[in-house]
């Protein structure tokens, strides 16, 4: 799969309704304006989370990634993947066509190439109304390309029309369950217990750092929290010069699409640290790598994640494991 980070753009600004219960209780709507990669125009979208400021959506796993019906101007449900590695939501170029949607902008990058010209063309749509369970977003931002990218790759390969990227959800709590599986909008982190982790400043995405604790010393990683990987955790290896020779290059293990990669699965040598949890000795999916420059990334992947309940307040920049 993939690692993808991108700088974040500011928040302009966030509104709240005021909240209250009984007869004429008012409903809790948060507002979000943002920057859309790759675009540079700021789009104001706002979600409805009901009476009580928080929203349970059922979700389904398949091939280990959560999936979740989504209904987009009272059409549907079309499946789409709830990708929290991905900084901006995607909808095929099918669905914006049936759906009869005009973009509001669009860009185009040509390259040179050994054989033509190539072209890439990529466009920004605004769903008037996206429902995904009683959650109701107005004005949701997506965006389509033809790029042979991940991210547009997973919608061929899963057989889906869109994926849910973690900008929707900037400025609620995004909780994922995916023993249930489920996941819950939420205006307050009130109810919420377990172990913060900060997420890194300098992504928009969340990125956490990590300590690998061995007999020998530690080291730091950092870990894009990703439910669009299908895998348990993620981390990279390399090998000396000398030892590049003896067949480790040889070694090849194969995604959830039957994909080849070079790397191997194994026991970590040691303890994985995040926050204040301790894992020790978890099986990982190292990735085989160049020693000429450290390699410091890794990804969390939902067979981790569906042992493990985590809210992602991207406001604040905090994850609490649960």
């Amino acid at each position: 799969m993939r690692i993808r980070i991108f700088l974040g753009a500011a928040v302009l600004f966030v509104l709240f309704a005021p909240l209250s219960y009984g007869e004429d209780a008012a409903d809790v709507i948060v507002k979000t304006q943002r920057i859309i990669e790759p675009f540079k125009r700021s789009v104001p979208w706002e979600i409805d989370l009901g009476e009580k400021g928080s929203i349970e959506i059922k979700l389904t796993s398949e091939r280990g990634f959560p999936m979740v019906d989504a209904y987009l101007n009272q059409e549907g449900p079309f499946k789409f993947l709830v990708d929290t590695g991905a900084d901006s939501s995607i909808i095929s170029f099918d669905l914006a066509k049936k759906l009869k949607l005009e973009p509001q902008e669009s860009k185009k990058q040509t390259f040179e190439t050994a054989h033509k010209k190539a072209e890439i063309r990529t466009d920004l749509y605004i769903i008037p109304l996206l429902k995904l369970g009683n959650a109701v977003i107005k004005h949701a931002p997506f965006v389509a390309s033809n790029t042979a990218s991940d991210d547009f790759q997973l919608l061929q390969d899963l057989n889906i029309t869109g994926i849910i990227g973690a900008n929707l959800f900037h400025d609620i709590i995004l909780t994922l369950d995916l023993s249930q599986p489920k996941m819950i909008l939420s205006q307050t982190l009130h109810d919420i217990k377990g172990y913060p982790v900060k997420l890194d400043k300098k992504y928009y995405l969340p990125v956490i750092k990590s300590t690998v604790i061995r007999k020998d010393g530690e080291s730091e990683y950092n870990l894009l929290v990703d439910s669009g990987y299908s895998g348990f955790i993620k981390m990279p290896i390399c090998f000396p010069q000398k030892k590049s020779h003896h067949g480790h290059d040889a070694i090849v293990t194969y995604d959830v699409f039957k994909e080849p990669e070079s790397g191997f699965i194994a026991e970590l040598d040691g303890t994985l640290k995040i926050g204040d949890k301790e894992l020790e000795n978890p099986m990982v999916k190292y990735t085989m790598g160049r020693c000429e420059e450290k390699q410091a990334w890794g990804l969390i992947g939902t067979r981790y994640l569906q042992h493990q309940t985590l809210s992602i307040d991207q406001r604040n920049r905090e994850v609490i494991l649960h």
